[in-house]
């Protein structure tokens, strides 16, 4: 053999070494990239169900306070319309305008709406509290607090009452801020259930 042929004889191995040597650094690597690839993955699959986790509980928050605002709007319309409801118009004797307040009362649910118009302003310290009279003759119950509005006009919506209490009559008085167990005379506005038939 030439010399030449021998140079390249020689070369020949050296090139081999080098190529086995090359794919076996990327086959070290192929295994690692795919790795990082599947991290990737996994942590944008990780933010996207996050996302949707957090839109689906935003979506049932709205649809339960949608459904409690029509089960209050139903049973308002309920109050309003029950043939068996007590309407009662309070008044007061002595002002002018004279205040006056419209209660109507289910007494089987313990359902009540007030609407109070012209009442006189008070002291910030003091606000006004609704009471039902009772007919077995019991202690008077509080049937919640309210402040009218600048043109006298206050309400007074399903207040928490006991169900199934008869009502002789309906009392608004001025309470401390806190309101009261018992009511403080003086009565500023009454009015008497009607007797069946009236």
């Amino acid at each position: 053999a030439t010399p030449k042929a021998a140079q390249v004889g020689a070369k020949a191995p050296v090139l081999a070494i080098d190529a086995r040597r090359t794919g076996r650094g990327a086959a070290v690597w192929i295994p690692w990239m795919a790795a990082v690839a599947l991290l990737i993955v996994a942590v944008t699959l990780g933010l996207r169900v996050r996302s949707l986790n957090d839109e689906l509980r935003r979506q049932s928050d709205l649809a339960a306070a949608q459904a409690a605002e029509n089960s209050r709007a139903h049973e308002v319309l309920e109050v309003l319309t029950a043939p068996s409801a007590q309407r009662v118009l309070l008044t007061a004797s002595k002002a002018k305008p004279e205040p006056t307040g419209r209660a109507i009362y289910l007494a089987e649910s313990g359902a009540l709406i007030f609407q109070a118009n012209d009442l006189e302003r008070i002291a910030e310290n003091k606000t006004y509290e609704l009471w039902v009279i009772p007919a077995n003759g019991q202690a008077p119950i509080p049937a919640g607090l309210f402040r009218p509005d600048a043109a006298g006009s206050a309400s007074v919506v399903l207040p928490p009452l006991p169900k199934g209490v008869a009502a002789k009559a309906f009392g608004v008085t001025i309470e401390k801020a806190e309101g009261s167990a018992t009511p403080t005379a003086p009565i500023v506005l009454a009015g008497a259930v009607p007797a069946s038939g009236e």
